[in-house]
């Protein structure tokens, strides 16, 4: 089995010119968006190149901290990878608000003289970044939604050609968005649109007439069992990519899927566990009406804040402890609703072992069994 390292190793000396543009490189630059571009001070008017900035995270005193162990990683691999290195990048933009819920970055990559891959990023280990994500069950559009709207529409204000969005997680869910929900002009001038086991959208918003003048270039991989991919609605065609791990949220990551030459190898569906998650989450959401999700999603990330819960490094055994005694503290909360709460807390729980398989889940377990 092969991944994309293993995909920079064999063809990373090609140019664009020379092997062209794929799917696999498309997850590769979606990724990049990931990297922490503020620490080097690139902002919206300042341009470099994947070559530099690279060079210039590797050297950061603090890279541990300002980076996860796999974009450390993608960094490395991308140092010694010329198809990419000479790329120029643009356009980074970075905002973080916790008073309103956002949680939002994307830069702009130079493919070619008049050809841009515009990478969204998705969501951070901040509990406002998450807190966001589950307001898209909440109101619409989210801000992030919106900020990516705004984002390709200044893109195309300042530079001519065409476009391709990528994401990964939300940042594929806010590159489907920022394609159907930009100005017209704007949409004529994008070729492609990748969505990388982002979220769907609610029915009612892919029968938009927006939504619906952008689907045909609309790319979605999920893996085979994938979690994320599959919440809310998928429009009918997205493709189906297997994964070497065996979880839903270790197959969220990218470096699991499997490459052969210059594209993912396909499967013909995904599992029938990833299907009953996904009917069985929809339908929970359609169980409730607005005002029932939005109180939902306050008690929730208020448990977490009242914790003093600002990332989801920071769950640990004792602080589960503490979210415990407080669920218990809210005494209208009904034993159904307070089932709910635990177990969403959980899967932030499954989402932070992925970073620190040390952090349990034994005091959710015990509380959902009373």
């Amino acid at each position: 089995m092969a991944n994309y390292y293993d995909y920079l190793n064999w063809r990373g000396d090609l140019s664009l010119d020379q092997a062209p543009f794929n799917e696999i490189d498309s997850a590769i630059l979606a990724e990049v968006s990931y990297f922490p571009f503020d620490r080097l001070g690139i902002h919206s008017h300042t341009e470099s190149d994947i070559k530099t900035a690279v060079g210039d995270f590797l050297q950061l005193p603090d890279l541990e901290q300002a980076a996860s162990q796999h974009y450390r990683m993608l960094m490395k691999a991308l140092s010694s990878c010329g198809r990419f290195l000479c790329l120029p990048i643009l356009e980074f933009r970075n905002i973080f608000d916790e008073s309103h819920t956002v949680q939002f970055a994307a830069i702009t990559i130079r493919l070619a003289p008049e050809l841009y891959y515009v990478s969204f990023r998705g969501t951070n280990h901040t509990l406002t970044g998450w807190k966001e994500d589950f307001n898209m069950a909440v109101e619409f559009p989210v801000p992030s939604q919106k900020l990516a709207a705004i984002y390709i529409n200044g893109l195309a204000e300042k530079l001519k050609g065409e476009f391709i969005l990528g994401g990964h997680s939300k940042g594929g869910n806010l590159a489907v968005y920022a394609g159907a929900f930009c100005d017209p002009a704007c949409k004529e001038r994008i070729r492609a649109i990748y969505n990388f086991d982002g979220p769907g959208f609610e029915s009612w918003i892919m029968a938009q007439p927006e939504y619906l003048q952008i689907a045909g270039r609309i790319r979605t991989l999920v893996p085979q069992s994938s979690i994320i991919g599959m919440l809310l609605e998928q429009a009918e065609g997205y493709q189906v990519v297997h994964s070497t791990e065996s979880g839903g949220m270790a197959q969220h990551r990218m470096t699991s899927w499997d490459v052969q030459r210059d594209h993912f190898v396909k499967l013909e569906s995904v599992t029938n566990k990833s299907l009953f998650l996904d009917s069985a989450i929809t339908g929970w959401i359609h169980s409730m009406n607005y005002e029932q999700r939005k109180e939902f999603v306050e008690v929730l990330f208020n448990i977490l804040k009242d914790a003093d819960v600002q990332s989801l490094g920071e769950i640990s055994p004792k602080k589960i402890g503490q979210m415990v005694t407080m669920m218990k503290s809210y005494a209208g909360m009904d034993p159904e609703t307070r089932t709910q709460i635990s177990s969403a807390i959980m899967a932030l729980i499954r989402c932070a072992r992925e970073e620190a398989p040390s952090f349990g889940m034994a005091g959710f377990r015990v509380f959902l069994r009373r």
